[in-house]
C-alpha cells in the first residue's frame, strides 16, 4: 500500500460518534464529490500514505467489526457502502460510548489505486480545530470557531484498509495520537506489525552491537565480511539471517549467538522482505534549505522518521512537522 502513488476518491461520507448521545449523528446519503470535496480527502490520504508515522496492523480477525466491513465495502462497491458506513459509525460510538463528554467525526472513503484498479478503504478522524475569526469594524472581537482540519496540518488518527488476506503480514495502514487509545486494540481489533523498515534497522542496527560486544572474540575478516553481507542483503528483495549468518561465521556457537541475540531484540522473522529504499539511503545525507538560510539536515533514514513534509498551502507555504523527544538550542 505504501507504494501507491496515483488515487481517486470513489465515495466518502461523514458521520459523527458522540457518548452523550445513544445513537450516533448519521447522514443519509454520501457527500457530493465536487472538485473541492474530492480535492480534500484524495490530500488527506496522500498525506496518510506518505506519513513517516505510519504504523502496520494485522486483524486479530477477519470477521472483526472493521475487518468485516472494509472487506464488504471493498469487494461489493458502491451498492453497500452507506449500509457499510453506518455499520461503521455504530462501532465507533460503542467505543466513544466509554468516554466522557467526547464526540468523533469520522469519515469513511473508498478510493481506488488508479494504477491497479485496487480499491482501499479509508477511516479519517477529523479532529475539528479552533480558529478564530476577525469582526468588527471599529471594536475588534476575536470569534472562536471549529473547523475540520486540512491536509496541511495532517491527521492524527486514520486507517487505510486493504481487502483482507489471511497470510498477509498485514491488513492496514494506521496511526492513533495518545489521546485515542481506543483506535488500535478496541476500534480496529487489530495488532500492531513490525514494519520491513523497523526489521530491516533492527537487523543493521544490533549486528553493529552484536560485534561491538564480541570484543576480540570475532576476527576483523569475519566482523568485516558480516558486516558487508548484512549491506548488502538489506538492498537484496529478501533478507534472510540465517542464510547470511551462515556464509559470514564459520564457528556455529557464535553464528547461533548472533541469530539469538537480534530474535531476542524483537526480529519475528528471520526471512523478510527489507526496506530497500531506507537501506540505500541510510548512508546519504538529507538537507532541506528553508527561507533566510535555515537548514534541516541529518542521515537521511533518521530525516524521514522525524520530519513530515506536508502539503503546500494555498499562499505556497510549506508546512513542516519535526517529531522529537529531544530537543534544546545548541
Amino acid at each position: 500500500m505504501q507504494s501507491i502513488q496515483n488515487i481517486t476518491l470513489e465515495w466518502a461520507v461523514l458521520h459523527t460518534a458522540d457518548s452523550c448521545a445513544d445513537s450516533p449523528r448519521l447522514a443519509d446519503a454520501a457527500l457530493a464529490l465536487d472538485d473541492d470535496v474530492r480535492s480534500y480527502f484524495e490530500d488527506h490520504i496522500r498525506a496518510c500514505l506518505r506519513s513517516s508515522q505510519t504504523r502496520l496492523g494485522k486483524f486479530a480477525v477477519a470477521d472483526g467489526a472493521v475487518a468485516a466491513a472494509c472487506d464488504r465495502l471493498i469487494a461489493e462497491g458502491p451498492a453497500c457502502f452507506l449500509d457499510v458506513s453506518h455499520a461503521l459509525a455504530w462501532w465507533l460510538q460503542k467505543q466513544v460510548e466509554r468516554l466522557d463528554g467526547s464526540t468523533a467525526d469520522l469519515a469513511i472513503c473508498a478510493f481506488v489505486d488508479v494504477d491497479t484498479g485496487a480499491r482501499y478503504a479509508a477511516l479519517l478522524k477529523l479532529d475539528p480545530m479552533r480558529v478564530y475569526l476577525r469582526r468588527g469594524d471599529g471594536q475588534v472581537i476575536f470569534e472562536q470557531i471549529l473547523v475540520l482540519p486540512d491536509a496541511a496540518h495532517g491527521l492524527a488518527t486514520w486507517a487505510l484498509v486493504r481487502a483482507y488476506q489471511e497470510e498477509a503480514r498485514y491488513d492496514l495502514l494506521y496511526r492513533a495520537s495518545a489521546e485515542d487509545g481506543f483506535w488500535t486494540s478496541a476500534f480496529l481489533e487489530c495488532e500492531e506489525v513490525a514494519s520491513p523498515r523497523q526489521m530491516t534497522r533492527l537487523v543493521l542496527s544490533e549486528t553493529g552491537k552484536w560485534l561491538d560486544a564480541q570484543g576480540g572474540q570475532v576476527s576483523q575478516e569475519v566482523a568485516s565480511n558480516l558486516t558487508q553481507a548484512v549491506r548488502e542483503a538489506a538492498q537484496k528483495s529478501w533478507l534472510d539471517l540465517e542464510e547470511l549468518a551462515e556464509r559470514a561465521i564459520p564457528n556455529s556457537v557464535m553464528r547461533d549467538d548472533y541469530i539469538g541475540r537480534i530474535l531476542d531484540k524483537g526480529l519475528t522473522e528471520t526471512r523478510f522482505e527489507p526496506d530497500r529504499d531506507w537501506a540505500e539511503r541510510q548512508t546519504r545525507k538529507t538537507t532541506y534549505v528553508l527561507d533566510d538560510g535555515v537548514t534541516i539536515s541529518g542521515p537521511s533514514d533518521v530525516i524521514d522518521d522525524i520530519v513530515q513534509i506536508l502539503p503546500k498551502t494555498e499562499d505556497g507555504k510549506t508546512r513542516i512537522v519535526i517529531e522529537s523527544k529531544r530537543f534544546h538550542e545548541k
